[in-house]
């Protein structure tokens, strides 16, 4: 054999290895590649199982003190002592099938505090008497949890004219939320609106 073909073969011998180490190198990265496109798309099919969160189906007075009952009796008003306070209950529904983390509800210039409590059922509509407790809140899958609403005679009051909507208690709120990927502001309505509250 001649000295350039016994000069080539040497040359060539370490190439091999390189490439192999190359080649390696390349399917790791795709594997790792295609582990997390694979991840992200399970997770997104998953983040669509959580919420959308509703209103539930009940809300109204938790307790009548502090309430005045309007003569057709179908509503009712603060009553017009300074500094009054009044309770509204109201539900919240996760309609998922995952259960979400309800962090906050906003609170506004009538609503003054927003507290929620596990829904058990009862023989009456409101669920058990469980305990008032301060968000974060965790609702379960397809579950429900109370909410406590205290509202007071907002500021404005006395610079709204009669036939003023923003004398009555609107019953809108933005609640913050998670699921698995993201952070969510939805605003519902608990149905105690539409001018069935008088606040000022």
């Amino acid at each position: 054999m001649s000295q350039a073909a016994i000069a080539h073969r040497g040359a060539a011998a370490p190439e091999m290895p390189r490439l192999r180490r190359k080649l390696w190198w390349i399917a790791a990265a795709s594997a790792v590649v295609l582990g997390v496109t694979v991840s992200l798309l399970v997770a997104f099919k998953l983040d669509h199982r959580y919420g959308p969160i509703q209103q539930g189906n009940f809300g109204g007075q938790y307790s009548s003190r502090n309430f005045v009952a309007s003569s057709n009796g179908f509503s009712y008003s603060l009553a017009p002592t300074p500094g009054v306070t009044g309770e509204l209950i109201a539900s919240l529904d996760n309609l998922g099938s995952h259960s979400v983390k309800v962090n906050s509800i906003e609170t506004d210039s009538v609503v003054t505090r927003i507290q929620w409590s596990t829904y058990r059922v009862a023989s009456n509509v409101e669920g058990a008497n469980t305990p008032w407790q301060s968000f974060p809140a965790t609702v379960p899958a397809h579950g429900r949890i109370r909410l406590l609403i205290t509202i007071h005679h907002p500021d404005y009051c006395q610079n709204e004219p009669a036939n003023s909507s923003a004398r009555y208690y609107s019953g809108i709120h933005t609640v913050h939320w998670e699921s698995l990927l993201h952070h969510h502001t939805t605003q519902i309505d608990d149905g105690i609106g539409d001018r069935s509250v008088g606040i000022c």
